[in-house]
């Protein structure tokens, strides 16, 4: 049975029969530090358009000036409304993005977040 209670609090993992959890740390650590730029703007938009934070918290989290992380955005909203929405990944067919998508929009620029004063 899974059980949703924080790891300090669980008996046992059912995912390796341990009765202590494993350490995921380092896997905790890959989403809420990303390293590369892409994967920063990604994990950035994500808090804001899933999780409901405010855009100027998500900009102080991620190391944005607020300013530069409201541009980003709206970018991101604009391209979504038109239908090309930036690839944060590659896909395995071969493209880079899915099918029913413009080929154009591998030109998307990437861009490093904007670290503040």
């Amino acid at each position: 049975m899974f059980s949703y209670l924080p790891l300090g609090l669980r008996r046992r993992n059912p995912l390796t029969l341990r009765a202590t959890p494993v350490d995921d740390t380092l896997c905790r650590q890959f989403f809420t530090q990303p390293a590369d730029g892409r994967h920063c703007q990604y994990e950035a938009l994500r808090a804001v358009f899933l999780d409901g934070l405010s855009q100027k918290d998500v900009a102080a989290r991620f190391g944005y000036s607020y300013d530069a992380f409201r541009q980003l955005v709206h970018e991101f909203r604009q391209a979504c409304n038109a239908g090309n929405p930036p690839p944060f990944s590659l896909r395995p067919h071969g493209g880079g993005l899915p099918p029913n998508l413009p080929r154009r929009l591998s030109a998307y620029p990437s861009r490093p977040p904007m670290r503040g004063p």
